[in-house]
């Protein structure tokens, strides 16, 4: 699914205790090493002993971005203190072979970084042996900028590659990372989003957990070979909204068995991965037939706008199913509106209802 990593540069380290308590919820915390020489700046975190203190007051695990010349001779000592994840740059002087081993080597997962001009093809060589690639999508050294937009497209090859070559790699994405515009690289196919200010700058501390869970919110995307057209066409929609999404397939019109894009699509939001979930077939029936078989799925059919608030309103509805052979494009617009924009009524009648339905 998708993964939020604040980014401690953005953070108060005066008063780190309560900065960490403000983003728990958290997959993972982001600490930026820089060294005055691959970048122009230093930070606080060129000292291994901030990590540690980071470590003594948080248990998510620490990703250090090693922004430096030579990661090889820093390594070991911030592995020590609490790193769980090392990133290390292709472009710099070290040996990148060397670098991997020596990660590895700490038991600490590897993550391979690159800078905005650098090109998807300099880190290839490498793919097999790293478990995360961190695409910058600002110019490396300070915080605060704007999201490069070129990133998307990087990002979109990158996982292409991956996929083709079936390699189990999450790809991180650091820089001008805000609420408003997360959708753009979670689309184009990224796992772990790295965020400083689009957090930290959150002046309401309360308001940052909120911002990790929006940030982290996704709509499941899957159809079989009737349903192709139609969920691509919906891809479209949500695009347009400004609503991320992950597509798990099917991405053709050759025939598959709707039933393995059910379970890819519901079985995430059963176990509490994702909250919702679009599924296409030819009439919808059968993705909901076979979405609706895991616990805590409630999986509508909705032909038109009544259906879909019906389902929202009276059945709390987390997977729309829609029939690519029977409704008309021009309605699906309306549809989906209704089924994103209709809240649960929450009236107790409901919620004993859904309730009653789980202890089946």
């Amino acid at each position: 699914m998708v993964y939020v990593s604040p980014s401690l540069l953005a953070a108060d380290f005066s008063v780190i205790k309560e900065e960490l308590s403000s983003v728990k919820n958290a997959d993972y915390l982001h600490v930026d090493v820089m060294d005055g020489i691959f970048v122009s700046q230093k930070t606080l975190f060129f000292d291994p002993e901030n990590v540690k203190l980071v470590h003594k007051y948080s248990k998510i695990p620490i990703h250090t971005h090693l922004m430096v010349e030579h990661p090889l001779s820093l390594i070991k000592s911030y592995a020590k203190e609490g790193s769980s994840i090392i990133s290390f740059h292709v472009e710099a002087k070290d040996d990148p072979y060397a670098v991997i081993a020596a990660i590895k080597k700490q038991k600490c997962k590897v993550s391979i970084a690159l800078n905005p001009e650098t090109a998807v093809e300099k880190i290839l060589p490498y793919l097999a042996l790293v478990d995360h690639v961190l695409i910058m999508s600002v110019v490396p050294g300070k915080g605060g900028q704007e999201y490069i937009a070129s990133s998307t497209a990087k990002i979109r090859l990158l996982k292409q590659i991956i996929l083709q070559m079936d390699f189990q790699i999450l790809i991180e994405v650091d820089g001008g990372i805000k609420l408003e515009n997360c959708f753009q690289p979670i689309i184009a196919g990224a796992d772990v989003l790295i965020s400083g200010t689009g957090i930290f700058g959150q002046k309401d501390k309360d308001k940052r957990m909120e911002a990790v869970e929006k940030m982290k919110e996704v709509i499941l995307l899957g159809a079989d070979h009737a349903g192709y057209q139609l969920k691509e066409y919906v891809k479209q929609l949500l695009t347009q909204k400004g609503i991320a999404y992950k597509d798990f397939g099917t991405n053709s019109e050759e025939s598959v068995d709707y039933p393995l894009y059910a379970q890819k699509v519901a079985k995430p939001i059963s176990q509490g991965k994702a909250k919702r979930g679009i599924l296409v077939c030819g009439t919808g029936q059968g993705m909901a037939i076979a979405a609706n078989r895991y616990k805590g799925v409630r999986a509508s059919l909705c032909l038109d706008t009544f259906y879909a608030q019906q389902a929202r309103e009276h059945g709390d509805s987390n997977v729309l199913c829609l029939a690519g052979r029977v409704t008309q494009q021009k309605d699906i617009a309306a549809i989906l509106d209704a089924w994103l924009d209709t809240p649960f009524s929450n009236e107790d009648k409901r919620i004993r209802r859904l309730q009653e339905i789980d202890r089946f």
